[in-house]
């Protein structure tokens, strides 16, 4: 029987991965429900990359039992997601902030969008109701989602 050479290219694993900084009290909202995925077998794994917190962002990570890494200095989130990137080990990175909780249903919906040979990558969008409370990370989540739908 001869094997379909373009269905052993279909990803079918998934890597999160997380960078934080300063995050700690998000850091529950937003792992749980990734970690319900994991324990679905939805996603691979969960990484989170601390970009050098000020705060205990690298330790209630780790409570959760997610791989942890630090970058060597506080870089900014594109620092902390090549870190990431270069340690996933799933055929697909799913790039989710700290202060963004996914929905129940993410996960399935990112790998049935990749079934399409012709998809080389998704874009989610922002609901309405972002979880932190500073004005500075609504105000930036609320701008993403109005650009998001209108696009």
């Amino acid at each position: 029987m001869a094997l379909d050479n373009e269905q052993d290219d279909v990803p079918r694993t998934i890597s999160v991965v997380m960078p934080a900084y300063n995050a700690e009290d998000l850091l529950p909202k937003v792992l749980a429900p990734l970690l319900h995925m994991q324990e679905a077998g939805e996603i691979a794994e969960i990484i989170v990359i601390d970009d050098h917190s000020t705060d205990g962002s690298k330790a209630v990570a780790a409570s959760f039992g997610v791989t942890v890494y630090q970058t060597s200095q506080n870089g900014g989130p594109g620092l902390a997601r090549n870190l990431g990137a270069e340690h996933a080990k799933g055929d697909i990175l799913w790039f989710i902030d700290s202060d963004v909780i996914v929905h129940e249903g993410g996960a399935p919906l990112i790998l049935e969008a990749f079934q399409d040979s012709s998809v080389s990558a998704v874009f989610g969008s922002y609901d309405d109701t972002p979880p932190a409370d500073n004005f500075a990370s609504q105000y930036k989540n609320l701008t993403h989602r109005y650009y998001h739908q209108r696009g």
